[in-house]
């Protein structure tokens, strides 16, 4: 391709063109090149194209080649279109195309652009629909012949060489005297032992800071009806029962729930309903909540422990595992307190209906404590698993109406306290088979006055490890674990509905070596404890309101 240049070299500038093929016309240009005082810097011209060739010109357009920071301006013969991805332009007008004769020429007029700063405007033509130049290129000379090379002369014969004479023989080198030997070194001493370096002692832990301030007490929220059972889920939330049958979730953020759904009929009577609730060892596994309560059949009513999922807002595959025998009316001494043993056993502490002589009676449930697997299960080791006339999932009898149940956090034992009558309100240790005595001893005496014995161990049954007389009327009951309040850690506390106190009990292996009531001057029932993951204390109260025990 020839390219026809355009170069501002003043007022007036000429370019000429003409075609580098036979079949194309020749071409001359005309550019009158003029300053435009409206830009700073630009030109118009005038072009004037020749046809000086034998061939007529059907086709004709002229480029120009502008560098991308150039605007573009309208002309008065037309007009310059550039896009971002090429810098060639074209100046089109539909009055150039038209023919130009042989010998012929045309005027188009005048064009206009702006360019910048430049002064040189490349340009070129394409005519018949190909871009052609200025001029044809210079022809390219021939090179001259190469001359042949003269002929290499042949080399002259190289004359053999003399023959080597054979060397002199070498003569045999005299025998090298044998060294003398060289003495065996000294043997080096053994270093003497280093001694090991003393054992660096282990730096002693830094102990936790202890809490200190005297406890707070604050209420959480007020108004539930009866509440009965409080237990803790993995995430901080507690489950809360209340008597009439509602089952509560009360939140991290202490707001409480309504009622929630998955629950069956509860025989809501006297002393009975909703009871207690436990949330399951292994609740992270398979979400088991555990609920004790009052069931009724026809016309009799009874202790019924069942068990749950719960899901976060409701409970699921509701499932019946252990039905205490059933009497007629009463609705008195349901018992009905949960704990789980260590060894995964499920504790269920029973009443007697206020049938004093049955709780002798193994052949039926009254006054007992209840071992049993989580799913209804009877172990094989329970201790009248194999015996005629008596109730294999029984572990100890005797007792009156077990409100509290709780396992000692270095034992692993089973915990409970039950009421007496007036007075003797005792705190045991369930035995595998034992017999605690009711009605045929206790501290206490009966309603009428009559007196009863005392001797537990003399009438060969199991003495408590503490007795309160007058009664307190015992409740809820925890071992404290935790570390807001170090100075009780281990301590038993036990909640006091007629004492309208929380008795705290100071123990010394097994035996309880001193007591002190709290909260007395509240005047309220306490009914349940809970021990939160925080290590605060969460306390029932029979008139509604759940307090948090705190400092």
């Amino acid at each position: 391709m020839n390219i026809f240049r355009v170069v501002h070299t003043g007022l007036t500038a000429v370019g000429m063109i003409f075609a580098t093929s036979p079949t194309w016309a020749q071409v001359s240009c005309d550019v009158d090149y003029r300053i435009m005082n409206s830009w700073n810097s630009g030109f118009q011209g005038q072009i004037t194209i020749k046809n000086t060739g034998s061939n007529a010109i059907t086709n004709w357009q002229l480029e120009f080649l502008l560098p991308e920071t150039q605007s573009i301006v309208q002309g008065w013969a037309g007009q310059f279109e550039q896009s971002s991805s090429s810098q060639m332009v074209t100046v089109t007008h539909e009055s150039w195309n038209s023919n130009i004769p042989s010998g012929g020429s045309v005027s188009p007029g005048f064009i206009g652009a702006s360019n910048g700063s430049s002064s040189n405007v490349p340009a070129m033509f394409v005519v018949n629909g190909v871009r052609c130049g200025a001029s044809e290129p210079e022809p390219v000379p021939e090179p001259e012949p190469v001359p042949e090379p003269e002929p290499v002369p042949e080399p002259e014969p190289v004359p053999e060489p003399e023959p080597v004479p054979e060397p002199e023989p070498v003569p045999e080198p005299e025998p090298v005297p044998e060294p003398e030997p060289v003495p065996e070194p000294e043997p080096v001493p053994e270093p003497e032992p280093v001694p090991e370096p003393e054992p660096v002692p282990e730096p002693e832990p830094v102990p936790e800071p202890v809490p200190t301030g005297e406890p707070q007490m604050a209420v959480v929220v007020d108004g539930l009806s009866w509440p009965w059972g409080l237990d803790f889920l993995p995430d901080g939330r507690a489950l809360v029962t209340e008597k009439v049958g509602n089952l509560r979730l009360l939140g991290n953020d202490h707001m409480l729930s309504s009622p929630l759904a998955g629950l069956p009929n509860i025989e809501a009577e006297g002393q009975g309903g909703l009871l207690d609730v436990l949330v399951g060892p292994t609740f992270a596994q398979d979400q088991y909540v555990y609920f004790c309560y009052a069931g009724e059949e026809g016309n009799q009513s009874g202790t019924e422990v069942a068990r749950a999922r719960f899901d976060g807002a409701r409970l699921q595959d509701w499932m019946v595992i252990f039905t205490a025998t059933k009497i007629g009316g009463g609705g008195l001494h349901y018992g009905c307190r949960l704990a789980f043993h260590e060894d995964g056993h499920l504790f269920i502490g029973l009443g007697e209906y206020f049938e004093y002589d049955q709780a002798q009676n193994i052949n039926n449930h009254l006054g007992t404590i209840i071992r049993i697997h989580p799913d209804g299960q009877v172990p094989n080791d329970n201790p009248f698993v194999n015996q005629a006339n008596a109730r294999p999932e029984i572990w100890s009898y005797g007792h009156r109406n077990i409100q509290g149940m709780a396992v000692h956090p270095t034992t692993g034992k089973i915990w409970n306290h039950e009421h007496g009558p007036q007075g003797g309100d005792e705190v045991n240790i369930p035995r595998a088979g034992e017999n605690y005595g009711w009605p045929l001893a206790c501290y206490g005496s009966h309603y009428n006055g009559e007196q009863i014995p005392d001797d537990h161990a003399g009438q060969g049954f199991i003495e408590p490890i503490h007795y309160w007389t007058p009664s307190i009327a015992p409740s809820g009951m925890i071992f404290y674990r935790g570390n807001m309040f170090p100075e009780w850690k281990g301590n038993l506390f036990v909640g006091a509905l007629a004492g309208r106190h929380i008795s705290r009990l100071t123990l010394d292996g097994e035996a309880v070596i001193s007591e002190t009531k709290m909260f007395e001057d509240m005047n309220v029932r306490f009914r349940e404890l809970s021990e939160a993951p925080d290590g605060s204390i969460y306390i029932l109260t029979d008139g509604g309101t759940i307090y948090r025990l705190y400092r």
